[in-house]
């Protein structure tokens, strides 16, 4: 819930959120770089019962 400084309700946090997204605002602001998001390396088996609990062919 977001209220102003008299504690009158405004809006909720999802609805701001809504708006934001919709009014292309959300992109990142400021000097800092925004987050980057780097891919896990991939699981490769190299032979049996490496991963898991079962047999993987090779």
């Amino acid at each position: 819930m977001l209220a102003d400084s008299e504690g009158i309700f405004i809006g909720s946090e999802s609805s701001f959120y809504r708006v934001l997204k919709k009014e292309k605002l959300l992109a990142h602001r400021g000097k800092s770089k925004g987050r980057t998001m780097d891919r896990p390396a991939p699981l490769i088996a190299k032979g049996l019962m490496k991963f898991g609990h079962g047999i993987l062919p090779i």
